[in-house]
């Protein structure tokens, strides 16, 4: 069953795109010349990678093990060539995505300048495994929306896939993605009962295969090094093992928001060990903290979901005025979630506009554990699409406005 789209089909032709990925290279490479470095992050995935070159062996899936495979292609080159090398490779490939991604509604030279223009933003978004979640993210809808082919489906799926080995918080664009197309394929049945279940989920076949079995593997390898967690340190004195990522990161920042939330002289412990049996006693399971205290969480995540609407705004620098205050909120807060809106309506093609809704569902869960700028990377796409809307909508105000005088 192919599912309908309303994006008319369109072209890149090879010198445009050899042209502008030497201008990208270009970009990457002066980026390189900035006063940046790797983050802790960053350091525990070239950990991985070599604990997996010397044992064969996984770190838990939370902590994406095919990124640490995707190392090994850079590891023989030796430090710090290797480092330049993956980091080159990584951001050439994520602002070429975005360009092709951003390139029906910006056009070729300008999608290009858009994702340059996120280069410095991109090197502070550690761990850079998010950025190549957000490129094979991209890639998977320009492949969508050249056509509802089976050919189409199978590789949009399957580089969704891959976005969700990079990073697991990209499973809820998958299940977004996938719930539309059951319900398409089901209503689709409706008319033609004849339609087999089996022809028309024929395209996630391969994709599931391929995801299935690298998730297989990586389960059935697991590492025993004892800083095989979330967190890469040894955690037998931590609330939580580690071995979920989401599970660790909530903990963490719930406890960090109670000492912080505490007044200077009260004696408050600083560290998880203490505070965390304050808050939920000895429970180190998610669930059964949530069981106990489920006000603390829902606190929690309320407060973190009011913060992420300004932080998105604040991923724009174009308005540094803003600094959270009421006038400012009056303001800003609801010209972005106009703009939001608009370049839903103006994206028109049903694919785009579910994508929308997934990076606004990845944007969403990020208030489980705690809002944080380099978080906000799969909304990068969303702000390239605000920009085509509102630069649509001026056009065509100008254009009203010069046959009124005219």
């Amino acid at each position: 069953m192919l599912l309908k789209t309303d994006m008319t089909p369109f072209r890149l032709t090879n010198s445009e795109f050899w042209i502008g990925s030497l201008l990208v290279m270009s970009a990457v490479a002066i980026s390189l010349l900035g006063n940046w470095e790797p983050s802790v992050e960053s350091w525990g995935y070239w950990l991985f990678s070599r604990v997996f070159s010397e044992t064969g062996q996984f770190f838990i899936p939370d902590r994406s093990p095919f990124y640490t495979l995707y190392i090994l292609l850079f590891r023989w080159i030796g430090f710090p060539g290797s480092m330049i090398a993956e980091y080159t490779a990584t951001m050439v490939f994520t602002v070429l995505s975005l360009a092709l991604f951003a390139r029906p509604y910006l056009g070729w030279w300008v999608a290009l300048f858009f994702g340059i223009l996120w280069i410095p933003f991109l090197q502070e978004s550690e761990p850079p495994v998010q950025n190549l979640a957000l490129g094979f993210s991209c890639l998977a809808v320009y492949f969508r929306a050249k056509g509802e082919t089976p050919k189409n489906l199978t590789i949009f799926y399957l580089f969704l896939g891959l976005a969700y080995l990079f990073r697991v918080t990209y499973s809820a664009m998958v299940l977004i993605f996938l719930a539309w197309d059951t319900a398409t394929i089901l209503r689709a049945r409706k008319r033609k009962p004849t339609l087999t279940l089996s022809k028309s989920f024929q395209f996630l076949l391969l994709p599931a295969l391929v995801i299935g079995l690298l998730v297989g593997t990586f389960r059935s390898f697991q590492s025993s090094h004892h800083w095989n967690n979330a967190w890469y340190v040894t955690t037998d004195w931590y609330p939580d093992p580690g071995k979920s990522l989401i599970s660790a990161s909530i903990f963490e920042s719930i406890n960090i928001k109670y000492v912080q939330s505490q007044p200077p002289g009260s004696g408050t412990p600083t560290d998880m060990y203490f505070s965390n049996p304050r808050l939920f006693g000895e429970n180190s399971s998610l669930g059964k903290a949530i069981l106990k205290k489920p006000e603390i969480f829902l606190r929690h995540w309320k407060k973190n979901l009011k913060e992420l609407l300004p932080m998105s705004i604040a991923m724009t620098q174009l308005f540094r005025v803003y600094s959270g205050s009421r006038l400012a909120n009056v303001f800003f807060v609801p010209f972005f979630a106009m703009l939001f809106l608009y370049a839903f309506l103006f994206s028109k093609n049903r694919v785009t506009q579910i994508f929308i809704l997934g990076s606004f569902g990845l944007l969403a869960s990020t208030a489980l554990a705690m809002p944080k700028m380099r978080y906000m990377t799969p909304f990068i796409p969303v702000l390239g699409l605000c920009s085509a809307a509102l630069a649509h909508w001026v056009q065509k105000k100008t254009r009203s406005a010069l046959a009124l005088l005219g």
